[in-house]
This record gives C-alpha cells, sequence and structure tokens, in this order.
C-alpha cells in the first residue's frame, strides 16, 4: 500500500467514527438547549479525563513540544513536568470551587456568573478577550496542520484546500453533536493522540538502540541540550515564570477547560480527573522528550512543521497515515471545544439580541461556531508576524483575565463596580501593543506581561477586600 492509499483508508475509518460519535451525541441531546450546551451537566470521569486531556493539548504536542525539546532541550521537560503537576493541583481547587459556586444556579457559561459580578462590563471584557486571543491561536494551529497535510500528503491538495476540510470536519460534528458530540470526539482524538505520539517514540529509540544511546548521541553532538536555559538560552528565569502562570491558570482563563469542569458529577469524578490528566501528562512530556532528542541529533530542520514531516516520511505509510491523524487530531481536539466555547459564551453575552431575532440558542451557537470558523481560515492563509506572536502568547493574554473570572467564581453573591473590567481591559490593550511592537516588551528589566498580570491581580485583591470590609461594616450596624 503505498502513502497516499494509507492516508485514505485511515482517514476514512477516523472520520466515519467521528461523525458516528457526533450522531450518538445528538441522539442523547433529544434536541434540547441544556443538552446540546452542557451535556445536560452530567460529565462521567472517563469522558471527562479524556476530553480535558484532548482539549487542552493542541497540535503543540505532536508538533511544538518535540520540536520545542529539539531546540531547547530537556529543561524544557523539567518545566514542564513541575507545571503539570501545579496545574494538577489548581484544577482539583477549581472544579471544586466552581461546584461550590454554582450549586443553586442555573449555571449555563462564565458569563453568566461575570454578569451576576460585575454586569454586563465584565462580560463584554471577557468576550472580546476570548476573540482577540482564540482565533489566531485557532488559526495558527489550523495553518500548521493543514501545512504538513499539504507537504506530506502525496495529493495536489493546496494548504488551503486541507485547512477547509479540517474547519468543515470540525463544524460539520460540533453543530451535530453539540458539547456531548465535542467531548465524544475528543475522546477519540485525546487516545489517537497518545498512541501515535507514543508509537513514534518507539520507533526512533528503536532506531537508536535506546534511550542511553540516544542521550549520549545528544551529549556529544549538542551538550548545551541536557542543561538549562538550553543553546538558545530562552529558559531564562522570567520566561519560566511567565510560562508556568499562564498554563496553571489555563483552566480558568480557557472557557473550554472552565465548562468542563463546571459539569462533572460529583466529588469522586473531580478528584480523579485532575490525578488521571497530570499522569497521562507526564508520559506524553517523556514520549515528546525522545522525540525531539532524536530530532536533534538526526533531522536537520529549520522549523517544527518541517522536522515533524520529514520525520513521518521515514516511516511505513500505514504508520505515516496514523500519525497525520494524529495531527489532524491534535488540531481538531483543541479548536473544536475553543469554538463552542465562543459560541455559548457569546450566546450568553448576547442572549436578548438572540431572542430579538426569535433564534433558538442552539442554532446562534452554530452560526457563532460558523462566523469564526470562516474568521480563522481566513487569519490562518493571511497570517502575519504579529497575528503569530499573538497566538503564541494566547495563554498570557488570557491568563490576564483570570483574577477576574477568579473573583466572580469565589465572590458569590456579591456586585462589584467597574473598576476591575476595567483594569483587565487596559491590561489586555498594552499587552496586544507590546505583541505588536508598540509598547516595549521589558521594563525595567521585567516583562510587561508579568508586570500586567501582578498589577492586575493587586488591584483585584485590594477592591475585593474593601468591598468586603464595606459589607462587614453594613452588617456592623445592622447588628
Amino acid at each position: 500500500m503505498n502513502r497516499g492509499m494509507a492516508f485514505v483508508a485511515v482517514a476514512l475509518i477516523y472520520l466515519a467514527v467521528l461523525i458516528s460519535l457526533a450522531v450518538i451525541g445528538n441522539r442523547k441531546n433529544k434536541g434540547d438547549e441544556y443538552q446540546f450546551l452542557l451535556a445536560g451537566g452530567s460529565l462521567g470521569t472517563i469522558i471527562g479525563f479524556l476530553t480535558f486531556f484532548a482539549t487542552l493539548y493542541s497540535t503543540f504536542i505532536l508538533i511544538g513540544m518535540p520540536n520545542f525539546f529539539r531546540v531547547h532541550g530537556v529543561g524544557t521537560w523539567i518545566f514542564l513536568g513541575v507545571t503539570d503537576m501545579a496545574l494538577a493541583v489548581f484544577t482539583l481547587w477549581l472544579s471544586l470551587k466552581l461546584r461550590e459556586r454554582i450549586a443553586s444556579t442555573d449555571f449555563r457559561s462564565i458569563s453568566d456568573l461575570l454578569r451576576e459580578t460585575f454586569s454586563s462590563r465584565g462580560v463584554f471584557v471577557y468576550v472580546l478577550g476570548l476573540i482577540i486571543f482564540l482565533v489566531p491561536y485557532i488559526a495558527i494551529q489550523i495553518k500548521g496542520a493543514s501545512g504538513i497535510l499539504a507537504h506530506v500528503v502525496p495529493y495536489e491538495v493546496p494548504q488551503w484546500g486541507w485547512a477547509v476540510i479540517i474547519l468543515f470536519l470540525m463544524y460539520l460534528y460540533s453543530s451535530i453533536g453539540g458539547l456531548r458530540g465535542i467531548m465524544y470526539c475528543d475522546s477519540l482524538q485525546g487516545i489517537v493522540l497518545f498512541t501515535v505520539i507514543w508509537i513514534m517514540a518507539f520507533i526512533v529509540l528503536d532506531n537508536f538502540g535506546g534511550i542511553g544511546k540516544l542521550v549520549q548521541a545528544v551529549a556529544e553532538e549538542e551538550p548545551a541540550l541536557l542543561s538549562t536555559p538550553g543553546p538558545k538560552g530562552l529558559l531564562s528565569v522570567q520566561w519560566l515564570i511567565a510560562g508556568f502562570i499562564s498554563i496553571v491558570l489555563l483552566p480558568v482563563s480557557q472557557p473550554q477547560l472552565t465548562s468542563r469542569l463546571s459539569i462533572l458529577k460529583g466529588l469522586n469524578e473531580r478528584r480523579k480527573i485532575p490525578v488521571l490528566h497530570a499522569s497521562f501528562t507526564f508520559l506524553l512530556l517523556i514520549a515528546g522528550l525522545i522525540i525531539g532528542l532524536y530530532g536533534a541529533v538526526a533531522i536537520p530542520a529549520k522549523t517544527g512543521p518541517e522536522f515533524i514531516g520529514k520525520l513521518i516520511l521515514e516511516q511505513n505509510p500505514v504508520i505515516g497515515a496514523v500519525a497525520l491523524i494524529g495531527i489532524l487530531a491534535a488540531a481538531m481536539s483543541t479548536s473544536d471545544s475553543q469554538f463552542f466555547a465562543l459560541g455559548s459564551e457569546i450566546n450568553n453575552a448576547l442572549g436578548r439580541f438572540s431572542r430579538k431575532l426569535k433564534v433558538s440558542p442552539i442554532v446562534f451557537v452554530k452560526l457563532v461556531i460558523l462566523v469564526f470558523c470562516i474568521a480563522s481560515f481566513v487569519v490562518a492563509m493571511k497570517s502575519s508576524q504579529g497575528i503569530i506572536s499573538l497566538a503564541v502568547s494566547g495563554f498570557m493574554g488570557t491568563a490576564l483575565m483570570a483574577p477576574m473570572v477568579l473573583t466572580a467564581i469565589l465572590c458569590k453573591g456579591r456586585s462589584f463596580n467597574s473598576v476591575i473590567p476595567v483594569v483587565t481591559v487596559i491590561s489586555l490593550v498594552v499587552f496586544l501593543l507590546s505583541l505588536f511592537g508598540l509598547v516595549p516588551k521589558m521594563i525595567m528589566g521585567l516583562r510587561i506581561d508579568l508586570i500586567l498580570l501582578a498589577i492586575n491581580t493587586l488591584i483585584t485583591i485590594l477592591v475585593v477586600l474593601i468591598e468586603l470590609k464595606k459589607t462587614n461594616k453594613v452588617f456592623q450596624r445592622m447588628s
């Protein structure tokens, strides 16, 4: 079987299973709005873990992470390992707090909590921040995956054609199955992702004769890869702090993750999923490290996609086809959830508008997803260096909204003035200006994103403390 036929065969099987899972999700939804948007609010351990796992890890796992190890060395592995443990602890804590916060409310999205706490201003800032940072992030993923497919698959399909195919498939199963269908598909994609990266790692080890020989070869050719801050000097203290914060805050800054934590069945699910996620992530990191070190000594390449493309072309046709499907799964498993989360948040933010149009929430969410699919395609095909910087810094950008979102989660039954949303939007604007070179990225030797997050957090804490003090005084007068 040649490479093209192998890819078509594996792809058709994979797509048939995806659509079948979406149809199963649609049947369970039974046309109900709550079922379509929140899967009935009852997410079990296995599907919950797999969907959280898959939607968190994008094409970074199969393209970015191995290439990062290839370029910057083992220090990245240590950093991601420590960060992963902290992420698990924060996820557990956040899921328990979310459970307390929404126990007696008709929760539909984070926008609902923000509206209760900050009125419409908080919702506007939140949705604006999501659009600014998530659309470029999705677009760059689509561009990376479609670029590899165009380069490796032996059919004359241009990159924009592959991008259209990926976006169409995501829209198809998302609109058919809703959140439940997406989570079923994510579960499959998570399994494929984990399997593919370890198949590649085993092949790499077999080629080199074991991990010991691989590390020895790296030590002889590029010893700086085995120490920090790495050959490029990237892994500085400030970079590590910024990366640590932005990754740990993902469950509160990324709505697709927050929504999944909010609909877990009970305490058991909330306790088990962070542990499972941390364990499997650690295994992923080991596989990515093996592939990256192999690339450092065996595959000369200038970019991550070029490196992965050459690695795939080294494999037999069936393994190569499975690897390509893994890349496709990685791109879709994050993007579909982010699209749907954007649709849900905007639906709740513009609920009155959709009612005036006499459009059901289900139809409105599908329309919003379609709009963002088109927008992401345009951005992916026309992306500039500024857009790439925006996508790469997306996690830190959304992390700037975390203090505001955490306030809405933790301060149940309290309303605040506009100070926190205003400070948040100012920090977003300044951060954007820094990405496009209009504001210095370093001030007095400190990264601008760390300064903005620190100021944002301190002002948020101060506002909350002042409000609590006022409330205590009112209670004292009443008593």
